[in-house]
């Protein structure tokens, strides 16, 4: 049977993930606007089952805010009504986001692009939320933008700086369009730079960071018995009878990619550690 044109179609929609709140002033909007969205005005669920997954939601600092609360449908919205009061003041919370603002950790590796990038992402955060807030950037920019920019690497802030005399007068925003500038610049360097080589001295190093003398890995290969490089028998290199010509021998290590001088995988030979070892 055809189905009617003017017949709304019933979607199924998939079910909405409620992150849990714990009390930071920052993260209360986006919370009671999800709980708000599936619960609190959800007409076919009473007060109490509202109640119920109110306190199924709230953690640690929130959920002290209201456990002295008995589960009654009068209560839900007194509840309710403290919880705001608590956390959803217009002041208190711009206040806690310039806070944020202000203790973000500093980056001191100008190569670390990716933690400037996540340091950008998060002052552009709290700076669209204020700016929600009807919070005046004036205002707070004088304060926080010299904070911000030393919390940046000092080449990248002479970077964004130079040529611009007038970066003490710098809003929020002005800081975000240079840094933002730069950090894109710097992500389409990096992407061009080709990635270090196996047999790279960097390469190299990683290896034995990771393989060399000390770690367990070393350790566990040390204990087990050494077989031969060209053969694969249990004995020393220098002992092999199957494998005599020099050439053969060479023509293996080169195959399975082992130092010329100690005879092991890994590495090559300008780049070996290991002491007082030669060729026999």
């Amino acid at each position: 049977m055809a189905t009617s044109i003017n017949q709304p179609s019933r979607v199924r929609l998939p079910k909405m993930d409620i992150q849990k709140f714990s009390g930071k002033v920052t993260e209360w909007q986006e919370f009671y606007d999800a709980f708000n969205s599936c619960i609190h005005s959800n007409k076919s669920l009473t007060a109490v089952e509202k109640f119920t997954y109110l306190r199924s939601y709230l953690v640690d600092g929130a959920r002290a805010c209201v456990a002295g609360f008995a589960l009654t449908e009068v209560i839900y919205d007194a509840a309710i009504a403290l919880l705001k009061e608590r956390f959803g003041k217009e002041v208190v919370v711009r206040r806690s986001h310039l806070n944020e603002l202000l203790n973000t950790k500093a980056v001191y590796n100008e190569g670390d692009v990716l933690r400037m990038r996540t340091l950008l992402d998060k002052i552009e955060t709290h700076h669209r939320t204020l700016a929600a807030l009807g919070a005046d950037e004036e205002t707070y920019s004088a304060i926080v933008v010299p904070s911000l920019l030393e919390k940046l690497p000092e080449p990248v802030r002479l970077a964004i700086t130079r040529g611009n005399p007038d970066y003490d007068d710098w809003m929020l925003s002005d800081l975000i369009e240079h840094l933002k500038g730069e950090l894109e610049l710097r992500e389409k360097h990096q992407s061009l730079r080709p990635p270090p080589r196996k047999d790279s001295p960097q390469s190299s190093r990683s290896w034995h960071k990771k393989h060399g003398p000390g770690t367990s890995s070393y350790l566990y290969v040390k204990q087990q018995p050494q077989k031969c490089p060209f053969c694969l028998g249990d004995h020393a290199a220098e002992k092999c009878e199957r494998v005599k010509d020099p050439k053969d021998r060479k023509n293996i290590l080169v195959k399975y990619s082992r130092c010329f001088s100690c005879l092991k995988k890994g590495h090559r030979s300008r780049d070996c550690r290991s002491r007082g070892v030669r060729c026999q």
